[in-house]
């Protein structure tokens, strides 16, 4: 029996093999960032409107904190009941006041935000910082009508960093897929 030697299987003459190991990289990483680019932008913002608890005011209200940090106060001017939209304006002339161990804690106005969860529009009223864990006793005061308040963990400027790096994330997957594609077509043109 005669054996010939092992040779390398080669590409028809005048064709490279086609190189995917590069391009296919690429366009893999460039996906996954992408996916984590997606989960990067949706879970600080999620987070950032979770976590509160809701309280008909004018009234007192008290706020089991476990972590020490900064409270956001807001009002619902927006809600859908029972099939029904109802809209309400600022409360006029509200006071708000937090004590913790009947120590007044600094409130400080701040009406620059704006959510929506659900179907219900939140306006911020106030911030306060939670220094100590403890019961902390919230008063809202005013000449007006009832209505829904939420005290919520302020995590809007740090989800507002989160979505701007999962956005990142997402735009450099979206460069590496299209360079991996690139790098794909150069190779087969060239082949």
């Amino acid at each position: 029996m005669h054996s010939e030697p092992p040779t390398l299987a080669t590409a028809p003459a005048g064709k490279k093999p086609l190189r995917l190991k590069l391009p296919i990289s690429l366009i893999v990483i460039g996906l996954l960032l992408g996916v984590g680019g997606i989960i990067g932008f949706a879970l600080p913002l999620m987070s950032a409107m979770s976590g509160g608890e809701s309280f008909e005011a004018p009234g007192t209200h008290v706020l089991h904190v476990t972590e020490p940090g900064p409270w956001a106060i807001y009002y619902e001017t927006t809600a859908m009941s029972g099939g029904a939209i109802t809209f309400s304006s600022a409360p006029p002339n509200a006071t708000v006041a937090v004590t913790n161990g009947g120590q007044p804690v600094p409130v400080a106005s701040n009406t620059s935000m704006t959510m929506t969860v659900g179907s219900s529009e939140r306006h911020s009223l106030a911030t306060f910082d939670a220094d100590t864990p403890g019961e902390y006793q919230i008063d809202v005061a005013g000449g007006f009508s009832p209505r829904t308040f939420h005290v919520m963990p302020d995590k809007l400027m740090g989800a507002i960093f989160g979505a701007f790096g999962g956005c990142g994330a997402g735009v450099a997957g979206v460069g590496l897929v299209l360079a991996g594609v690139l790098v794909l077509i150069v190779r087969a043109a060239n082949r």
